[in-house]
């Protein structure tokens, strides 16, 4: 299956300004943002992202195993926004650097948990995560009967525009 995600360049500048925030521990921060799909051809779907959700403080574990560690109520926040909007959710962080993110070992352990746990909340909506680098983005999209499907092609629309390539 072909993704393709699409997000407004002000959505992607609030999500990059709240995730390189400073936290009173936390080495980095976490936060969801919201999209909706559409299959657009045979084998080939389209998400829009719409709004950003960033983590409470007191929503972060402490815990110096990991860059930024999240509680269960932060999921349950995120699964109850999927109940109340009909809307799939993406985790998302930063990864600081320059180059094609991809996730961490800590990532692929600790990430498709929380996807399962809200794709359970609706199986009509797509659900994921999203890491973007200083320069790019990647994401990992769970899709029915598929699996998880990773794809780059992530679009942000606005000025300056950028093609992720």
């Amino acid at each position: 299956m072909n993704i393709i995600i699409r997000i407004s360049r002000t959505l992607d500048t609030e999500i990059r300004n709240n995730l390189i925030r400073p936290h009173p521990f936390a080495m980095e921060r976490i936060g969801f943002v919201s999209g909706v799909h559409s299959n657009i051809e045979h084998n080939e779907c389209l998400i829009v992202l719409k709004k950003y959700y960033p983590i409470e403080d007191s929503d972060y574990i402490e815990d110096s195993t990991v860059g930024a560690r999240i509680n269960g109520n932060a999921i349950r926040k995120a699964m109850q926004l999927i109940m109340d909007t009909h809307e799939g959710m993406f985790h998302v962080h930063i990864h600081p650097f320059n180059y094609f993110p991809s996730m961490s070992k800590t990532d692929k352990i600790g990430i498709p948990p929380v996807i399962k746990s809200l794709c359970n909340v609706d199986r009509s909506v797509l659900n994921g995560c999203i890491i973007m680098s200083n320069s790019h983005q990647c994401a990992y999209v769970y899709v029915p009967d598929v699996g998880l499907i990773t794809t780059n092609k992530i679009r942000v629309i606005g000025f300056p525009f950028s093609l992720n390539i």
